[in-house]
C-alpha cells in the first residue's frame, strides 16, 4: 500500500529520528564523560534558532551543542553538525576548548554564559578556520574582535564515534594543545 517513493521517505524519516535519539544519548554521555558532572552553560538546551514559521524552507536542526564551564572564562564544548546546506557530506562532531576574554564592562555577577555563543565551535570550524580538516587540532588566537582569546578545535566524522573512549581521546588532544591559563594562544 502506498507509493515506493513515500515508503522511502518514511524510512528516511525513521532513520533521522533514530539518529536524533542517538545524538541525544551521546550528548547525555558527554555530560558525564566530557563535562565530568559540570553543568552545561546553556542548561538543558541542545539547539536553538529553530523556526515555527510556515514560510521556512526547513524545520530540522542543523546542529546540536553542549558547553561546560571550565572556570576562568573557559569552556569545553561539543557540537554536532547534522547538515549544512551544500557543504557537509556527512554528520560531524566538533569538540573544543575556548578561552573567552572578560568584557571590560563585566560585573561581579558576570558568567561565561555572557560571552559564550552556542554556535562558537561551529563558527570557528566552518567560518574562521578557512579549511575543513578532520582529526586535526586547529589552533586559533584572538578572534571575533577579541571576544575569543584563543581556541583549540577538532572535528571528526560523527558516524566514526563508536565509543566514549574515542571522544575522550579527542578531547585529551584538544586539552594537550591548549595553552595554560595566562598563556596567549
Amino acid at each position: 500500500m502506498g507509493t515506493e517513493q513515500g515508503q522511502n521517505i518514511a524510512s528516511a524519516m525513521v532513520a533521522v529520528r533514530n539518529m536524533q535519539s542517538d545524538c541525544g544519548r551521546l550528548l547525555r554521555d558527554c555530560d558525564k564523560f566530557i563535562g565530568k558532572g559540570r553543568p552545561s552553560v546553556f542548561g538543558s538546551f541542545a539547539t536553538k534558532d529553530l523556526t515555527y514559521s510556515v514560510n521556512s524552507d526547513c524545520w530540522m536542526a542543523e546542529g546540536l551543542f553542549r558547553y561546560y564551564d571550565s572556570g576562568n572564562q573557559q569552556v569545553d564544548g561539543i557540537s554536532i553538525t547534522l547538515w549544512r546546506k551544500g557543504e557537509v557530506t556527512e554528520p560531524l562532531l566538533i569538540m573544543g576548548r575556548i578561552q573567552y576574554a572578560t568584557p571590560p564592562d563585566a560585573t561581579k555577577n558576570h558568567s561565561v554564559k555572557d560571552v559564550c555563543d552556542c554556535w562558537d565551535l561551529w563558527w570557528l570550524y566552518f567560518e574562521e578556520s578557512g579549511s575543513e580538516s578532520l582529526d586535526k587540532v586547529l589552533e586559533f588566537g584572538a578572534v571575533d574582535s577579541g571576544r575569543v582569546e584563543w581556541a583549540r578545535v577538532i572535528c571528526f566524522p560523527l558516524m566514526s564515534i563508536s565509543n566514549m573512549q574515542i571522544l575522550q581521546e579527542l578531547m585529551s588532544r584538544v586539552i594537550a594543545a591548549s595553552p595554560t591559563v595566562g598563556q596567549i594562544g
